[in-house]
């Protein structure tokens, strides 16, 4: 019985002992780098206005309409096809996927140009269906989600609920670059300051992924219950405020 005891105190100290140096090294403050402090952040402060947003670009389930000023009667709303094609009156298939709103108000004038005397079009996006973030992790409601507007990564965590309470201080975005490579980037969630976060200056992009992890005390307490907890019989845990008298131990 001592021996079992014993084993019983020894890892109820390894627990303790785990804990409390998981805890400190979670609230220490910590040094941030180059990589993930906040170029603008100095600046949002001040009131100064953000980098420019990438242009935007159209793509496969998006819903346009096409505007015609001098024809009305062509005006038509048409959804962007799999394959990133619009079907357009009088001139059919016309791609329009992977280029900006100019870029494609320039190809339909091009070839409305051969049947119409003076066309003066002007496409307006009614619907962003196409266009998707994905967020998954630590947060309340992970899954997938449109992206209808100007979003930075915090709106968009606050989308999903917001990180749960075993989320780390940080997120990991993941970004497709213009090769197709995925580019991942670890961004603060805290503030520092007068400093906003960073993850409120950070503009989500079409087809982003945002993962948040769990943080190191939650993964540790998890490792605990799996490794420590769970192997002690309950039992021992039942019976064990029977074994002192007047703060000492029986023998």
């Amino acid at each position: 019985m001592k021996f079992v005891l014993r084993i019983w105190m020894f890892a109820v100290l390894a627990i303790v002992l785990c804990t409390s140096s998981v805890m400190a090294q979670e609230n220490a403050t910590p040094t941030r780098s180059n990589e993930t402090q906040p170029a603008n952040a100095s600046n949002e402060a001040e009131g100064k206005p953000r980098t420019p947003l990438a242009e935007f670009r159209l793509s496969p389930g998006d819903v346009v309409e096409l505007k015609f000023f001098y024809t009305p009667e062509l005006n038509v709303t048409v959804q962007i096809r799999p394959d990133g094609v619009i079907s357009a009156p009088l001139v059919g298939q016309v791609v329009v996927a992977g280029r900006t709103v100019s870029e494609a108000v320039d190809e339909l004038q091009t070839r409305y140009s051969k049947v119409l005397k003076s066309p003066s079009i002007s496409l307006q996006v009614r619907n962003f269906s196409g266009h998707k973030i994905f967020i998954g992790g630590e947060v309340a409601r992970p899954g997938t989600f449109d992206l209808s507007s100007d979003v930075s990564l915090m709106d968009a965590l606050l989308e999903a609920g917001g990180p749960k309470y075993t989320a780390a201080k940080y997120a990991l975005l993941i970004h497709k670059s213009e090769d197709e490579r995925p580019l991942v980037r670890k961004i603060s969630l805290e503030r520092h300051g007068t400093e906003v976060a960073e993850a409120s200056l950070v503009r989500m992009a079409p087809f982003d992924v945002v993962m948040v992890p769990e943080s190191k005390i939650a993964h540790t307490d998890r490792w605990l219950d799996q490794h420590i907890r769970q192997l002690i019989p309950a039992s021992m845990g039942v019976g064990f405020s029977y074994l002192f008298s007047g703060g000492a131990l029986i023998p």
